[in-house]
C-alpha cells in the first residue's frame, strides 16, 4: 500500500495549510511518539489519539485537522501487487501473511483492498497487542502459520523490523519504498516462488 511518509504529506493530500516549517512539523510529529504508539497497539482510540497529536503540535492543528489528516495516510494500492500475490499464490506451497503495524481505522481501508484475498494471514498490530519490531510480533507469526523460521521470506521498509525478524532467523530484505518496490520484491524471491515473479 502506498502511505504517508510524514504529517506534512498527510496534510498536504488532506487539503490542509502547512503552518509551519518541515523541521517543527517532524519535531512535532516525533513528540507524538508514545501517542502513536498506543494508537497501533489499540491502547487509545482515534478520538485520543488526534488530541494527543493536536496537543503535540500545540493546537497549531486542532484534533479534528489531525483526524482528517489520519483519514488520508492510506492511498491506493500500487499497481503491481495484486498481479504479484495471484502469481505467488500460483505455487501452491506458498503462504502468504501480511504482518503490519497500523490501527484499526486504516486496517479497515487495507482489508477492503481486491488483493487481500490472496492473503493466506494477517496479523495487524491493533489486533495483536503488540508491534514490530517486538519479537512477540514475529513469534505470533511463527505460532500462527507453523511455518519454520528458514522457510520465512520478510519484506519491510524499516531497518529495525528488518534487523529483528533477520534475528529470528527470517529471510528480510529492506525494501527502500522510494524505489521501484515491485523489482526490489521481485529481484529477492527465492527459486521456490511463483515463475512469472522469479529473478530472470
Amino acid at each position: 500500500m502506498r502511505v504517508c511518509n510524514s504529517f506534512k504529506e498527510g496534510v498536504r493530500i488532506a487539503g490542509l495549510p502547512l503552518r509551519l516549517e518541515d523541521s517543527e512539523m517532524i519535531r512535532c510529529f516525533e513528540a507524538a511518539q508514545e501517542a502513536r504508539e498506543q494508537y497501533r497497539i489499540a491502547k487509545i482510540d482515534a478520538t485520543e489519539f488526534s488530541r494527543c497529536v493536536s496537543a503535540a503540535f500545540g493546537g497549531i492543528y486542532s484534533a479534528a485537522e489531525v483526524n482528517v489528516v489520519m483519514n488520508s495516510w492510506v492511498r491506493e494500492s500500487y499497481a503491481d501487487t495484486e498481479p504479484m500475490l495471484a502469481a505467488l499464490k500460483a505455487d501452491g506451497n506458498c503462504k502468504v501473511a501480511v504482518l503490519s503495524n497500523t490501527c484499526s481505522d486504516h486496517w479497515r481501508q487495507i482489508a477492503a483492498c481486491s488483493w487481500m484475498k490472496w492473503v493466506d494471514y494477517a496479523f495487524p498490530s491493533h489486533e495483536l497487542g503488540i508491534a514490530k519490531p517486538l519479537p512477540e510480533a514475529f513469534a505470533a507469526v511463527e505460532s500462527v502459520t507453523q511455518v519454520a523460521v528458514e522457510q520465512i521470506l520478510f519484506f519491510d521498509d524499516t531497518e529495525e523490523n528488518i534487523a529483528a525478524a533477520a534475528q529470528r532467523g527470517w529471510d528480510s530484505v529492506f525494501i527502500n519504498s522510494s524505489g521501484d518496490i515491485s523489482s526490489q520484491i521481485r529481484d529477492a524471491l527465492p527459486a521456490w516462488a511463483a515463475t512469472s515473479w522469479r529473478k530472470p
